[in-house]
């Protein structure tokens, strides 16, 4: 599981490796990439985290980790949306409950 030197390199549009490993589900790498000090509260250019990106996408485990991490619940990102938002958008409620559970502000 190759982590790059710079854990909180970015590509052009400002993503980072942690916001694409919860984009693809991935909890061991972005485990991994906690552990090894990467930013969970990095922006992109648009504002998103990766926690956005796992709620969105209806990854629980991965939401679960980044909130116990200390991901902050609250972040908007440039559209005005939080990952609770998203999660409402895509009906998934365990991650609705989880991210309400954790102080996300309706």
């Amino acid at each position: 599981m190759g982590v790059r030197n710079n854990l909180n390199a970015e590509e052009k549009d400002g993503s980072t490796d942690l916001m694409w490993a919860a984009f693809a589900g991935q909890k061991e790498k972005a485990e991994l990439l906690i552990q090894e000090g990467a930013d969970m509260n990095a922006t992109n250019k648009y504002g998103s985290t990766a926690l956005m990106w796992a709620a969105v996408k209806g990854y629980t485990e991965v939401t679960k980790l980044l909130v116990k991490a200390g991901a902050d619940v609250n972040t908007k990102n440039s559209y005005g949306k939080t990952a609770l938002e998203y999660a409402r958008d895509k009906d998934h409620d365990d991650i609705v409950q989880l991210l309400l559970e954790a102080g996300a502000k309706e």
